[in-house]
């Protein structure tokens, strides 16, 4: 589920010509992750491979625009490890890193969940725009704020046509809600 909303952003994201890189550092094999998937009952996804077996794996299922760091695991300096320890939170981790390697959040799969790709650039600044939008939205909440979004303002018909006189879809909806209700 996970990588599927990555996906799909990163697909959301491209279509809408924002620039993002997307770079997999692979910790699949370490104790911690084996440790969680025993714990969870999940022990048949720990197969006899090698560490560079899994990463080959998963590099042919990646996107082809999608990066890696290089697995090496004789290397004196691993870099792998560096990230890993820099900008891991969890044994999934989504992490939104600038160009210039400033650290926006480790918490990115919650970010997509709730806020998508409207979160671009995924800066603090941008959460806290969308967090103060969301707030604002609550204190002055109407039916027309209930029925539409910032990028669709219409309503649709039973047969799918889009209605963009928002008086009529109110009307309608009143009239619905006032048979649910009895009144």
């Amino acid at each position: 589920h996970a990588l599927g909303v990555v996906f799909q952003s990163h697909e959301e994201l491209k279509k809408g010509g924002k620039e993002v890189v997307l770079v997999y550092v692979a910790a699949d094999r370490d104790e911690e992750v084996i440790h969680t998937l025993k714990r969870c009952g999940q022990e048949n996804q720990i197969d006899g491979r090698c560490d560079m077996e899994c990463f080959e794996s998963v590099l042919k299922i990646l996107p082809t625009d999608w990066l890696a760091v290089p697995f090496e695991p004789s290397s004196t300096f691993d870099v792998r490890a560096q990230l890993i320890s820099s900008y891991r939170s969890g044994i999934f981790t989504l992490a939104f890193v600038s160009s210039d390697g400033k650290l926006h959040t480790k918490d990115g799969f919650k970010i997509l969940d709730e806020w998508g790709v409207d979160a671009y650039p995924f800066t603090q600044e941008r959460i806290q725009q969308l967090v103060h939008q969301s707030l604002h939205r609550a204190s002055n909440q109407c039916l027309k704020s209930l029925l539409t979004t910032d990028t669709r303002d219409f309503l649709i018909t039973p047969h799918g046509k889009e209605v963009a006189d928002h008086t009529h879809g109110h009307r309608r909806s009143m009239q619905c809600w006032r048979k649910c209700l009895g009144r």
